[in-house]
């Protein structure tokens, strides 16, 4: 596992340390459980997007040509 240094806002901090105390848990884990639950809602949010436009150009991602200019 890899060491992360992070500098948290006093508030932030006590709140850190007020959640560690009630749930017996470390605030690594606390951190640790709170990222990995926003990333992965995060990752899950742009896979809901995935195919949600409906198109009349069937070929629209394999056609070169429709692709012209794409990302600028």
């Amino acid at each position: 596992m890899k060491t992360l240094t992070v500098r948290l806002p006093e508030q932030l901090a006590a709140l850190l340390e007020h959640e560690s105390r009630r749930t017996h848990l470390s605030k690594s884990e606390i951190v640790r459980s709170i990222l990995d639950r926003h990333l992965k809602a995060a990752s899950d949010s742009a896979l809901d997007l995935a195919g949600c436009v409906d198109s009349t150009l069937d070929d629209l991602s394999t056609n070169k040509d429709r692709l012209q200019g794409f990302g600028r």
